[in-house]
């Protein structure tokens, strides 16, 4: 009886054990309700130099990517501080996306630069307990008009 009882305590310790463990891998509940978020870093400079490109306009473009096509289009834009750094956010994102993010100098100096990518909510840069995609060193390194 006594290692009936031990046996019994066992399981409902272990069992209760094991539930209270997370590996940190499931998605929050509440971003079925939120969406997802993208966050997207980087710099502009110039090619030959390197030196850092002030002011320059970064567009970031998203759409969904469905079955038959393409999504409704969302659209963000920042410009560079003065190291060339720039910093986005968008939220409400709810499945995949085809994101083109676009660098072009406001003063006609340099040519226009795109980079795209598909941001499917998952591997390294998805942090899934917040829904957060980080997408850094988007980097733009710009060639002067000729």
């Amino acid at each position: 009886m006594k290692k009936a009882l031990v046996y019994i305590l066992s399981a409902v310790l272990l069992t209760a054990f094991s539930a209270s463990c997370s590996t940190g891998l499931e998605p929050v509940e509440d971003l079925e309700n939120t969406g997802y978020t993208i966050v997207i870093s980087g710099t502009a400079a110039d090619i030959t130099t390197t030196e850092p490109l002030e002011n320059v306009k970064i567009t970031f473009y998203a759409a969904a990517v469905t079955e038959n096509g393409e999504g409704a289009l969302v659209s963000k834009t920042v410009y560079t501080d003065n190291r060339g750094r720039f910093e986005m956010s968008k939220e409400g994102f709810q499945q995949k996306i085809l994101c083109r993010i676009t660098a072009e100098d406001q003063t006609g100096t340099y040519e226009s630069s795109t980079q795209e990518m598909i941001v499917s909510w998952s591997g390294p840069s998805f942090n899934s307990e917040t829904g957060t995609f980080y997408a850094n060193d988007v980097n733009f390194y710009l060639k002067k008009e000729e």
